[in-house]
């Protein structure tokens, strides 16, 4: 086969006046995939917003079906990375499955281009681990650092719950398996409730533990980072309020929800629940949630201050 097999095949589509730029970095077969980015960027409004799409194909392992990078985002590169070794396995549903995988980075790819939520959410993180990296602090000092770099992490949290929500909804709405009835909601709710709880004690604890226990503020950030990244709870949670929003309140839309800053739409999702007479699984500073981000944040700062973090 020689080097020539290692090339990237490069296929350039113009769809209706919008560049589609399909990079194959395996050596898979992606004919099947090719037709169902097509088919995707034909078909979801979102993507008409993107006078050039580009999906890159690569092997990147098992870790997930497909992403954004965060360098891409923050040069306005519109680049959707496939994973090759996903794509390339026999699955009966692969069409369907890849469309909403699809969808749901391009709702990614919308959200930002209308909020900067994410490219807001990486450069407050890149912020502050250049605050970090700049000196070593006094107890004093290391301690006021410790605290804000909890406070950036758990609105990092209430931030990703938004982020991943509306991107699951936009998924699951391609799959056709959003359904709006009165049990739904019940079940779908009551799994919630169990499972925030649960995300509480696992986020109060992760961060108020020995995690950071003689490491820099730096290497605790990053270590934290990375643990959160790991508890992808907030999808179904993000996913659940959506769902909430859009079944109980009727005057508003999708598009609404994509405008709503994160705590602009805990707020809306709260005053829905209360419409149902039910206790919310995320509020923002009224106490009213199984998950509130007012206490959650003073259990934290007060554990930071006793020297328990």
């Amino acid at each position: 086969m020689g080097w020539r097999s290692w090339i990237p095949k490069r296929e350039k589509y113009d769809i209706e006046g919008r560049e589609v730029l399909i990079v194959n970095k395996t050596s898979i077969d992606f004919s099947q995939l090719r037709e169902v980015i097509l088919l995707v960027c034909k078909t979801e409004r979102m993507a008409w917003h993107f006078p050039k799409l580009t999906f890159v194909i690569k092997d990147i392992g098992e870790l997930m079906n497909a992403f954004i990078s965060d360098k891409d985002l923050l040069r306005k590169k519109t680049i959707i990375t496939i994973n090759g070794s996903e794509a390339s396995k026999e699955n009966p549903f692969y069409n369907k499955e890849w469309q909403g995988t699809i969808t749901h980075e391009l709702t990614h790819l919308y959200h930002n281009r209308l909020t900067k939520a994410i490219t807001n959410s990486i450069s407050t993180q890149r912020k502050l681990v250049r605050s970090l990296q700049k000196e070593k602090f006094a107890d004093l000092k290391y301690t006021v650092k410790k605290i804000t770099a909890i406070r950036i992490l758990t609105f990092r949290l209430v931030r990703q719950i938004l982020i991943e929500g509306v991107a699951v909804y936009s998924k699951k709405l391609k799959l056709e398996e959003v359904i709006f009835s009165d049990d739904t909601f019940k079940e779908e709710y009551e799994a919630e409730a169990k499972d925030t709880r649960k995300l509480k004690t696992d986020f109060i604890n992760l961060l108020s533990g020995p995690i950071w226990k003689d490491l820099s503020i730096e290497r605790g950030y990053h270590v934290v980072l990375f643990s959160l990244s790991t508890m992808v709870k907030h999808y179904t949670t993000g996913y659940h309020m959506v769902y909430t929003i859009l079944y109980v309140d009727h005057d508003t839309t999708f598009e609404d929800i994509l405008l709503f800053q994160p705590f602009e739409f805990i707020k809306k999702y709260e005053a829905c629940m209360k419409i149902k007479g039910l206790q919310p699984v995320i509020s923002a500073t009224s106490g009213d949630g199984i998950f509130d981000y007012k206490n959650v944040l003073a259990t934290l700062t007060a554990a930071a201050k006793k020297g328990g973090v």
